[in-house]
C-alpha cells in the first residue's frame, strides 16, 4: 500500500541509523535490531526494499497480537467460536488493518499492553503486568493512558501505589539515561514533539468534528478517496446495490430477532458495569479523552476496539449473531474501500507525481523546487528514494507553501518552481479540511505568473496538474 508521510521518515531515520525518537524511544532500535537478526530470511523476498521490511515486522507483530487478544477472550469468557469472530472484528476493523501494514509506531506497544492485559486476567503475579505495560510506554508514550488505568484501578480497590511508583521510577529512569545519551533535559523528551510543532493540542471545533469521525474511521473506512475508488470501480456500485438486496432478502427473519436480543443489553445493564474501579473503563475513558484533546487523532484510537471489546466480553455483552454480523460488514466494506484499492493505488499518487517531476528536472538539467502541501510525504519520499538510490538521484527540493513564503526569494535562473497547490481538486480528508484555503490564486505572497505545465494521469479517474512559477 501507499505508505503514510511518518512511514516513510521512520524509514529513512532507521537506514541512516538516526535512533532520537523521543515519543517511541525503543521502536527505531528495535526495528534495527530485528532487522539485522532477520535480514537473512528477508533476503530470499523478491521486493526486499527496507520500508517493505519493516512493514512487513509490523504485519508479523499485528498477527501475534491478534492471538493474545484471543487468549484474554477466552480468559475472561470460554467461548472459542464467538472469541474468533470477535478477533477478526478486530483484525478487518480499519484502524488496525492501515496500521498493520505500516511503517508506523501503534501496533509494537499494542503488543506489550496486551500482553499486560493478558497477565492481568491470568492472575499472574502483578510484576508481569506492570513489566509490559510499563515496556509499552517506552515504544510508544501513548501507552501511559493504558498503563494509567491499571494502575489507579489497582489504588482505588487495593490502595496499592507500589505498582505505579516502581513503573514510573523504572520509565523515569530510561527516560533520564536516553536524555543523557542525547544530551537533552530528560523531562523534555514526552513533550518534545509538541514543543517542535508536530503534534496538534488543543481545544476547539476540530475536536468536536474530528473525534467522533475517526472514532467511526477506528472501525470502517470513511475518506474523501471513496468516491474517486467508485469512479475507478464503477462495479463497485452494482456490488454494493447486490450486497445490500442480498443480505435484506436472506436475514430479514434474522435480523429482527437481533434486534430484539440487542435491545436485551440494555443502557442500564451498560451503565451497571461502567465503574471507575474497572481497569478497562478508565483505558478506554484516557486514551479517548486524549484522542480528543489531539484534535481527534486517529492514531490515538487505535487501540480502543481491543479494549472496548475486552470490557464488552467480561461484562457478557458481546452478542455472537451480531459481532458475526458486523464482522461480515467490515470484511466487506473494508476490503472493497481500503485492501483492494490500497493495493492497486497510492491515491496521493506520490510516487508517479515525483516521477513527472524528475523527468522535467532531467530533461531541462536544471534542479525542481516543488511547492505542496503534501510536503511531508513528498519530502521523506524523496529522501528514501534517494538513501537507496543506486544510481541517479532525485534532484529536487520540497517545500509547503508556508515555507516557500517565508523564505528568502528564489532566483528563477537556478531552479524551476512547480506546485499542484494551483487549479487541483484533492480528496476531502482530514488535513484537507483543516487546512483548507479558499483564493487558492493567492496562497503565494510573492507575486508570479502561473502557468499549468502539464496535466499528469495516473490512471483513467485522476488527473493532476502542474503549475509552472515564473
Amino acid at each position: 500500500m501507499g505508505h503514510t508521510g511518518d512511514g516513510w521518515g521512520y524509514a529513512c531515520e532507521i537506514l541512516k541509523l538516526d535512533l532520537f525518537s523521543p515519543h517511541h524511544i525503543l521502536y527505531k532500535p528495535f526495528t534495527v535490531f530485528i532487522t539485522f537478526i532477520a535480514y537473512p530470511i528477508f533476503s530470499f523476498f523478491p521486493q526486499n526494499s527496507p520500508i517493505l521490511i519493516f512493514s512487513l515486522l509490523n504485519v508479523i507483530w499485528s498477527v501475534i497480537s491478534l492471538y493474545v487478544f484471543f487468549l484474554i477472550l477466552e480468559i475472561i469468557n470460554p467461548s472459542n467460536e464467538k472469541n474468533i469472530w470477535t478477533m477478526v472484528f478486530v483484525a478487518f476493523g480499519f484502524g488496525f488493518i492501515r496500521y498493520s501494514g505500516e511503517n508506523e509506531t501503534y501496533i509494537l506497544p499494542i503488543l506489550f499492553s496486551l500482553l499486560g492485559t493478558y497477565f492481568h486476567f491470568k492472575k499472574a503475579n502483578k510484576i508481569w503486568t506492570y513489566l509490559f505495560l510499563s515496556i509499552a510506554v517506552l515504544f510508544h508514550q501513548i501507552h501511559i493512558f493504558w498503563l494509567l488505568g491499571f494502575a489507579i484501578s489497582d489504588i482505588i480497590q487495593h490502595k496499592n501505589w507500589k505498582p505505579l511508583l516502581i513503573s514510573c521510577f523504572a520509565i523515569v529512569l530510561f527516560y533520564i539515561g536516553y536524555a543523557i545519551h542525547y544530551s537533552i533535559t530528560w523531562y523534555q523528551l514526552p513533550f518534545y514533539d509538541v514543543h517542535q510543532g508536530q503534534v496538534n493540542t488543543s481545544l476547539g471545533i476540530k475536536n468536536i468534528i474530528f473525534t467522533p469521525i475517526n472514532f467511526i474511521r477506528t472501525f470502517i473506512q470513511i475518506h474523501g478517496d471513496i468516491l474517486l475508488i467508485l469512479k475507478i470501480y464503477k462495479v463497485y456500485l452494482i456490488a454494493i446495490g447486490g450486497i445490500i438486496l442480498l443480505t435484506t432478502i436472506l436475514f430479514y427473519s434474522r435480523f429482527l430477532k437481533l434486534i430484539h436480543s440487542v435491545k436485551s443489553i440494555s443502557l442500564k445493564r451498560i451503565k451497571d458495569n461502567c465503574k471507575f474501579s474497572n481497569p478497562l473503563i478508565l483505558c478506554i475513558l484516557f486514551h479517548l479523552l486524549f484522542a480528543f484533546y489531539s484534535e481527534g487523532n486517529a492514531e490515538f484510537m487505535v487501540m480502543l476496539p481491543m479494549l472496548m471489546l475486552i470490557w464488552f466480553s467480561q461484562n457478557n455483552l458481546v452478542h455472537f449473531q451480531l459481532v458475526k454480523g458486523l464482522t461480515i460488514c467490515l470484511i466487506v466494506w473494508n476490503t472493497m474501500f481500503f485492501i483492494i484499492p490500497s493495493k492497486q493505488y497510492d491515491f496521493k499518487e506520490i510516487a508517479f507525481i515525483t516521477k513527472e517531476i524528475q523527468s522535467i528536472s532531467l530533461s531541462k538539467n536544471t534542479p525542481v523546487e516543488f511547492i505542496t502541501n503534501n510536503n511531508v510525504i513528498f519530502s521523506n519520499y524523496v529522501e528514501y528514494e534517494n538513501l537507496v538510490a543506486k544510481r541517479i538521484k532525485i534532484n529536487i527540493t520540497v517545500k509547503s507553501i508556508e515555507e516557500f513564503n517565508e523564505g528568502p526569494n528564489v532566483a528563477l535562473s537556478k531552479c524551476i518552481m512547480l506546485t499542484d497547490a494551483i487549479e487541483n481538486t484533492f480528496v476531502t480528508d482530514r488535513k484537507a479540511i483543516v487546512s483548507k484555503l479558499d483564493n487558492q490564486n493567492g496562497l503565494f505572497k510573492q507575486k508570479f505568473q502561473f502557468r499549468t505545465l502539464g496535466i499528469i494521469k495516473p490512471n483513467a479517474a485522476q488527473e493532476i496538474k502542474l503549475t509552472q512559477l515564473y
